[in-house]
């Protein structure tokens, strides 16, 4: 999963404010490190896994980092 996070974010972080890169690098470091050697194929056979780790985030920072991970996905 960190693969099509990263190639996502590479590929679009130029089309963003400075302030969204800063918040978005972040998340991606902390919050897509704890579950990035997940495989993708992996979380949609089995999607508890993500729910947990969304359950382990605030409510805030779960929406925003399923918005990213949602972006990365679709263009993937």
């Amino acid at each position: 999963m960190d693969e099509i996070v990263d190639n996502w974010y590479r590929g679009h972080r130029s089309n963003l404010s400075s302030g969204t890169r800063r918040d978005y690098e972040g998340r991606i470091r902390r919050d897509v490190g704890r579950i990035g050697e997940l495989q993708a194929e992996d979380l949609a056979r089995n999607p508890r896994e993500l729910r947990a780790f969304y359950a382990s985030l605030t409510p805030t920072n779960a929406r925003r980092l399923h918005a990213i991970l949602r972006q990365a996905f679709q263009d993937a």
